[in-house]
């Protein structure tokens, strides 16, 4: 996914139910959703070469969200 298609999501979901913008952001931990977690920490750029990623390494062409 694009960071641009992630970003038109999440803006299109705040327009159209504004009350969300004040909800806590979680995440799953896994595809199938068998537990919940918190977001913590804000979105970093880096490095991703399909296995590791190294955080503010250039050419950044990566976001990490938690």
């Amino acid at each position: 996914m694009k960071f641009k298609d992630y970003l038109e999501r999440l803006n299109a979901m705040a327009k159209a139910t504004p009350a969300l913008l004040d909800c806590d952001v979680i995440y799953s931990i896994d595809d199938e959703g068998n537990a919940f977690n918190e977001v913590h920490y804000y979105a970093g750029t880096g490095n991703y070469d399909g296995r590791e990623f190294e955080p503010d390494l250039e050419p950044v062409n990566a976001i990490v969200l938690n």
